[in-house]
């Protein structure tokens, strides 16, 4: 959804890399999507603080006028680190060095391996769940990126490393192509109330916030 690499320099950290404005379109597209599933029921929003996906953020928020929401700053929700300034020709070394070596298990120089994102990514997961049963909501949204969502799936969905390293960015087909609800979802969807959980923000103050850079932690514990 971001279409943010338009924007990238090797001079420009990966955390203050933009939205084009092709991302703020499709941002607000996204949003009037997720108002149209989530109605007006309770909706907790966890994004990683990088100013992309904040951006992304408020261009959904457009889509909650009027509407009580809450967000939470989740910094584990941040893009794998591929290091800290990325000189391009370097990189081309570095990228084939990560086919040779294994997509999922490669770390970049002062960056991350694929295998540091999903320890962050089960750990938000195991918090995730423990908030829940706290500050019941109906629904959750998380606003992230490319790579981390797809690690994000192989925790939720518990692929193999195969499937999450496919090349393609495509799910693995599930039975009669589609995938279902685990049973401990389908009924955690029954037995959640909404009522209870902590006082939402304003749409105007959440969006405010997002683009001062000001963080939110709620939820994760």
């Amino acid at each position: 959804m971001a279409r943010a690499w338009e924007t990238r320099t090797p001079w420009t950290p990966d955390n203050k890399i933009e939205l084009t404005r092709l991302g703020r379109l499709q941002g607000e597209a996204a949003g009037e999507q997720v108002r149209k599933l989530v109605g007006n029921s309770s909706v907790r929003f966890f994004y990683s603080p990088y100013i992309r996906t904040r951006q992304t953020l408020q261009c959904i928020l457009r889509a909650f006028e009027g509407q009580q929401i809450e967000i939470c700053a989740e910094p584990r929700l941040r893009e794998q680190d591929f290091g800290n300034f990325q000189n391009v020709e370097a990189m081309e070394k570095v990228y084939s060095e990560r086919q040779q070596f294994g997509r999922f298990y490669y770390r970049f120089p002062n960056g991350e391996a694929g295998t540091d994102v999903f320890d962050r990514v089960s750990d938000f997961w195991s918090s995730l769940l423990r908030s829940m049963d706290k500050s019941p909501v109906e629904n959750l949204v998380l606003v992230s990126h490319g790579l981390l969502m797809r690690i994000f799936c192989m925790v939720y969905f518990h692929w193999t490393v195969e499937d999450g390293s496919s090349r393609s960015g495509t799910l693995p087909t599930a039975r009669f192509g589609r995938w279902r609800r685990m049973s401990f979802w389908a009924k955690a969807a029954t037995t959640w109330p909404g009522a209870g959980a902590p006082a939402p923000r304003a749409v105007a103050s959440a969006r405010s916030a997002l683009g001062q850079g000001r963080m939110s932690r709620c939820g994760a514990t």
